[in-house]
């Protein structure tokens, strides 16, 4: 009898409050400490074997295990510490991967950007790796695509931002959008990458171009605002974005504060990269289902999952700019294939309703 193939998905805190609801009470002994001094401890936590999952099922009868583990380092030490005392915690928690018998591991948020995008684990470990990139940027696609048709505007004359556009999300997107909108704004920290990539793009044609290192009214006032970006804290004023927007937020920790779906009615601010899960209410574990909402994952968490439904065990979305169109198609057709699909539009606690789209899409 063949061996069920297994999986394992790296996580991480997001903050500090995040802790406690990872850790329950045990995170209460962390206030004691005080801030400053709860973030240093938690640096030297060890790895934690955070949700087991059994029998993740597939719409054609195939059944996977996993195993999460979560990685004890905070957004702000991936990009502090030294680079080589991370990438040591990170393969660390691949290790115990490993035991578990996972074939593949998924490295989830700051996990797969601090390794160089798993190149740094690669070759160290048993299991195949990867990012999860792929899936995750093939739902973004899909996700602005579907908004701008539920909203009924004409993608033809359509002012599009790209926040992070010269990271792995950011650019295939530009790649996608530029051919879709009328004009793209290119945002990056890097001058020199960014117009770089500025140029490489208006070289096959397509949208007007254009470039820049700040946010400023080109960004506020565009049709539709993509943020993919490694920032560890919230980028966007909300309150400046035009009535009508669209506007995907694929980082983690979130670009964009959830308070904007509590007072901008006017404006569709969505979660982008999330991915339905099949038989989601068969699932049992109860962490598992408080972390996730509307049935839905994290299209990294996805795309290990699929790759091993697939026991397609090879290192996959790995390295900076690696992700192509046809890794994208390949990945998006598997997915399908096993039941796993692009989310509901949500964000933090709200899922939006056909009246939402209604009267958003009146607004221009």
């Amino acid at each position: 009898m063949q061996r069920r193939a297994k999986f394992s998905f790296l996580v991480h805190p997001l903050n500090l409050e995040s802790m406690s609801f990872i850790f329950g009470k045990k995170a209460g002994l962390l206030k004691l400490f005080g801030e400053y001094n709860a973030k240093k401890l938690i640096r030297y936590l060890p790895p934690y074997k955070y949700v087991r999952l059994s029998d993740v099922a597939s719409m054609d009868g195939n059944k996977v295990d996993g195993l999460i583990i979560m990685c004890p380092l905070l957004p702000e030490h991936f990009v502090t510490l030294d680079h080589s005392a991370v990438v040591n915690k990170v393969l660390h928690c691949v290790k115990i991967a490993e035991k578990f018998g996972a074939n593949i591991v998924g490295l989830g948020g700051f996990t797969s950007i601090s390794t160089d995008q798993g190149l740094d684990v690669v070759g160290k470990v048993k299991p195949a790796v990867t990012t999860g990139n792929s899936l995750t940027a093939s739902i973004v696609i899909e996700g602005i695509c579907k908004a701008i048709e539920v909203l009924k505007k004409d993608s033809n004359k359509l002012h599009m931002s790209i926040i992070g556009a010269t990271g792995d999300i950011g650019s295939i997107c530009s790649r996608v959008f530029k051919k879709k909108v009328y004009k793209l704004t290119l945002i990056a920290r890097d001058i020199k990458r960014l117009n770089s990539f500025a140029q490489l793009l208006e070289r096959d044609g397509g949208a007007i171009i254009d470039s820049s290192v700040i946010f400023d009214e080109k960004a506020y006032s565009s049709d539709v605002i993509l943020t993919a970006t490694s920032a560890t804290n919230s980028l966007l004023d909300y309150k400046r974005i035009k009535p009508g927007a669209i506007v995907c937020d694929v980082s983690i920790p979130p670009n964009i504060s959830r308070e904007a779906t509590k007072t901008r009615h006017d404006i569709l601010v969505f979660e982008g990269g999330y991915v339905s899960v099949p038989y989601y209410n068969e699932i049992k574990e109860e962490k598992f289902l408080r972390h996730f909402k509307f049935k839905s994952i994290y299209g990294c968490l996805a795309e290990t999952i699929v790759l091993a439904l697939e026991s397609k065990f090879e290192n996959f979305s790995i390295g900076r700019g690696q992700i192509t169109m046809d890794k994208i198609l390949v990945i998006n057709q598997m997915a399908k294939k096993h039941g796993y699909s692009l989310s509901p539009f949500f964000c933090g606690e709200r899922q939006y309703t056909s009246e939402d789209f209604v009267r958003i899409g009146s607004l221009t």
